[in-house]
């Protein structure tokens, strides 16, 4: 198979230009020392500033029942890693003959989010609304973003005839620095395959699939080793830190470790509790929208005695369910995993505090 420079998207050996835009196909064969770029079709809009991924995709959904693309993926994956090649077939099938420039799938990364506007637009999700100032209604606007980071060519340009239905393998290679898919609320983000054909009035894409990706921790969390918690301002009177094996976890595991309190006076606690929260923030937009999901606390102590300078620890152990929720940031949104801590003091505000740790959607 040869590939265009430009997209690099495959074509048949019998081809010498690309389809799309009259690239000089490449042979690896002959040309070894050819450098394949990321893989991001010209025909596509231009990328944003923040995206290290690709090109934004410019595609509108199929309509009509002329032609109609599939796939079947190999093996029905559970799980697929960023740098792993998947495979999979492509089915065509039409109605009547069609001119296309090509015929193929586009490794898509979509990232979803939501912004606060001041004022309404033609695609409003949902709407806060003060009944007693119309000027300050503020309004949540849901946006999409894709990015072309691959592509597999099985047709080239040409007219296809009436009734075909014919079946294509195809195989696409997940970029190494894939950030992992995150199904939050205010900015889920998805791994997609699109068949897509690309027309002479624009290219269309058909039912998505979307890929069960796994970006697993490093072992070196951009965190501070043991960093200082964030204290509530109400724990004017006590110390609270958190003591850690480390500060990378996976979805599916679970952190054990210790909390110590120090208070600079006498302190009767009613009970000592731990739990676990994500925030996720959209960025974009005249205001970022956010959103905090806290599990239930879980009491590691009962009524307390806390002595003035005298530590206390209390050991603890908190499952982190499976919730692809990983912590992610671009430059659209962002997501946090703490841990938090908070002491039920009678006649007054709980003293709180949190701590940050670096969680991913799952191990190898």
């Amino acid at each position: 198979m040869k590939y265009c420079p430009a997209c690099d998207l495959e074509f048949p050996d019998a081809k010498t230009f690309c389809g799309i835009h009259g690239t000089r196909l490449v042979d690896p064969a002959t040309e070894p020392d050819q450098v394949r770029p990321l893989n991001h079709p010209a025909h596509c809009a231009p990328a944003s500033a923040g995206s290290e991924l690709g090109a934004k995709v410019d595609m509108k959904p199929a309509q009509g029942k002329d032609l109609k693309l599939s796939i079947q993926m190999e093996g029905s994956p559970r799980s697929v890693y960023p740098g792993d090649v998947v495979r999979g077939t492509l089915t065509v099938q039409t109605q009547k003959s069609i001119q296309v420039k090509g015929i193929g799938t586009a490794l898509i990364y979509q990232e979803r989010y939501k912004s606060m506007e001041p004022t309404p637009n033609l695609h409003v999700s949902s709407f806060r609304h003060d009944p007693g100032d119309d000027e300050r209604s503020e309004y949540y606007d849901s946006h999409i973003d894709e990015y072309w980071t691959g592509g597999a060519m099985v047709i080239g340009e040409g007219m296809l005839p009436a009734y075909l239905g014919q079946t294509y393998p195809f195989e696409l290679r997940i970029p190494d620095n894939a950030p992992p898919p995150y199904l939050g609320e205010v900015a889920p983000v998805y791994w997609l395959i699109r068949p897509t054909a690309f027309l002479p009035t624009g290219n269309v894409g058909f039912q998505d699939i979307a890929l069960p990706l796994v970006v697993p921790h490093s072992g070196q969390a951009l965190i501070a080793e043991n960093p200082e918690p964030k204290i509530h301002p109400n724990s004017e009177n006590l110390t609270i830190r958190f003591e850690l094996p480390r500060f990378e976890y996976a979805e599916g595991e679970t952190i054990t470790g210790t909390l110590v309190t120090e208070p600079d006076k006498d302190i009767s606690a009613r009970a000592i509790l731990v739990g676990l929260e994500w925030y996720e923030s959209g960025l974009a937009g005249s205001s970022p929208v956010s959103k905090t999901l806290k599990d239930p606390l879980i009491q590691i102590a009962g009524k307390t005695q806390l002595r003035c300078g005298v530590p206390a620890a209390f050991n603890f152990s908190l499952p982190i369910p499976v919730r692809s929720r990983p912590t992610r940031r671009s430059d659209k949104s962002t997501s946090i995993f703490r841990i938090r801590a908070s002491i039920d003091i009678p006649w007054r505000a709980d003293d709180e505090a949190s701590t940050e740790i670096f969680l991913s959607n799952g191990r190898r």
